[in-house]
């Protein structure tokens, strides 16, 4: 079996010949309920055991005394990591077990682009959520999170070159995640420039951040939480007294402000380099952003269904990987 992992500080999302699925990236400790509204049995992978230790995991993860998100650099080696591959794997599987389906896994991942180095630590929590839950491994992959775009738009489902692929001299991809952005830029749609090639520490979480921060000054709010941001960015309206309230110039400032951000840093790194023929945009954040980050190129292009696209083409690499290991 074969399985695409993208594990992102907002969503985790996993793609399989058969599915594709995301939920958010909450872990927390598993506690008993006294009582839920939700009739019938848990949703497959909600609850999991890492390491010794019961989780709740996405959606289920409210009910926790404590929610912990991924947020600081040693992520990789956390239990939260493990808790999330685990749900993972576990939703992907739909509850199979080695014992019953003993087909070996290939499972394909990645890793922020400044990140790289955390390569084998993720390789080895793999490792252990696998042995936990109690499947064989045929392989493994990490790359760089936004080759996962790479391989979506340049390969089919067969993990065959895709008769659509572009090609371009210099192609410059932007997965615009939740708390970090990755840029990544590829020659003659083979060599992998890594000097220019990065991380930024700013994603949609920013932008809702600052969203959530104005509207708070805007209407003499005492809180707007995180997820009445996110819901204002994306409508341009925001719920005041039962009324909706035209907020769009105040998010497009922000869009504005962001994107520029971003686009500044990328934009001198690529810069020693030489002319790009076309960008890209991938990641949760990037249908957000793609009107104001047009400073990079002449070309932008936006990946479809972009939250999804590095998840996507992580199956195709696993296709790819299966296949090498057939011959």
């Amino acid at each position: 079996m074969k399985i695409g992992i993208d594990v992102g500080y907002g969503y985790t999302k996993v793609v399989t010949k058969h599915s594709s699925l995301f939920f958010p990236s909450r872990v927390g400790p598993a506690r008993e309920l006294s009582f839920t509204l939700k009739e019938g049995a848990d949703v497959c992978g909600e609850t999991v055991e890492y390491q010794g230790e019961q989780f709740f995991v996405g959606d289920k993860a409210r009910h926790s005394d404590v929610t912990y998100t991924l947020r600081t650099r040693g992520w990789v080696e956390s239990k939260m990591y493990g808790a999330l591959l685990t749900s993972a794997i576990t939703r992907a599987l739909n509850g199979r077990h080695a014992t019953t389906d003993p087909e070996a896994v290939t499972i394909v991942t990645g890793l922020p682009v400044d990140y790289m180095r955390d390569k084998p630590k993720a390789e080895e929590v793999i490792r252990k959520t696998c042995d936990g839950i109690g499947i064989n491994i045929a392989d493994i992959s990490v790359i760089p999170q936004p080759f996962g775009s790479f391989f979506d738009i340049f390969y089919d489902n067969d993990g065959d070159i895709a008769g659509s692929a572009p090609l371009f001299k210099r192609l410059g991809i932007v997965d615009i995640g939740y708390h970090t952005t990755d840029y990544i830029l590829i020659e003659d749609a083979k060599h992998y420039v890594e000097k220019a090639s990065g991380s930024i520490p700013t994603g949609a979480y920013e932008l809702y951040d600052i969203v959530a921060r104005e509207l708070k000054n805007a209407f003499d709010r005492d809180m707007v939480t995180a997820d009445e941001a996110e819901q204002s960015v994306k409508t341009k309206h925001f719920k005041v007294s039962g009324q909706n309230k035209d907020v769009s110039n105040l998010v497009e400032r922000v869009l504005s402000q962001v994107g520029q951000k971003i686009a500044g840093v990328i934009k001198s790194k690529w810069s020693i380099v030489g002319e790009i023929d076309v960008v890209l945009l991938t990641g949760g954040g990037g249908s957000l952003l793609q009107q104001h980050i047009s400073a990079m190129a002449h070309t932008h292009l936006l990946i479809s269904e972009p939250q999804m696209a590095n998840a996507r083409g992580y199956y195709k690499r696993s296709v790819i990987l299966e296949r090498r290991m057939m011959r």
